[in-house]
C-alpha cells in the first residue's frame, strides 16, 4: 500500500501561520476525464496507455472539509506568503501487524514482518497500486 497526497499550503503574511488544506486524491475516471483539456497530437498515444492502465491519479477541487479549493496559487514557497499546491507520494513501509493495530490494516500499512508470503502479498499491493 502506498498513498498518494496533495495538498494546499497557505503561510499567512506573519509568517507565524501555515495552514494545510488535504485534497481527496484518486484514481482519474470518466467523470474527471471529461474535464481535461485536449492533448496535443505527440501525447494523443501515450494519453490513451495511462487512461488504459489506470496511471492517472486526479484530484478534485474541494477540500477534504467540503469546502471550495481555492486555487488562486502565489508565492515561491512555504517560506514567504504564499499558497502553493503539493503532491507526494508516500511509500509503504511495513509494521508488524498486532493484534492492537490489526483494526488499521486498511489505513496503515501493516503486514507480518516475519511471514514472507505476507510480505510479498504487501509489495505486490503497492505495485498495483502504482500502476
Amino acid at each position: 500500500m502506498v498513498t498518494w497526497q496533495a495538498f494546499v499550503w497557505e503561510e499567512s503574511p506573519d509568517s507565524k501561520t501555515s495552514i494545510r488544506k488535504d485534497l481527496k486524491v484518486q484514481r482519474c475516471d470518466e467523470k474527471h476525464f471529461e474535464k481535461f483539456y485536449p492533448p496535443s497530437k505527440v501525447y494523443e498515444k501515450q494519453i490513451e496507455k495511462l487512461k488504459a492502465n489506470k496511471t492517472f491519479w486526479c484530484f478534485d477541487r474541494e477540500y477534504l472539509d467540503g469546502s471550495p479549493m481555492n486555487t488562486s496559487m502565489f508565492g515561491l514557497s512555504d517560506m514567504d506568503v504564499s499558497r502553493i499546491f503539493d503532491f507526494t507520494f508516500n511509500p509503504c513501509i511495513p509494521k508488524q501487524i498486532t493484534d492492537e493495530n490489526r483494526n488499521n490494516a486498511s489505513k496503515e500499512c501493516l503486514a507480518d514482518l516475519k511471514n514472507d508470503t505476507d510480505m510479498e502479498r504487501k509489495l505486490k499491493q503497492s505495485i498495483e497500486y502504482l500502476g
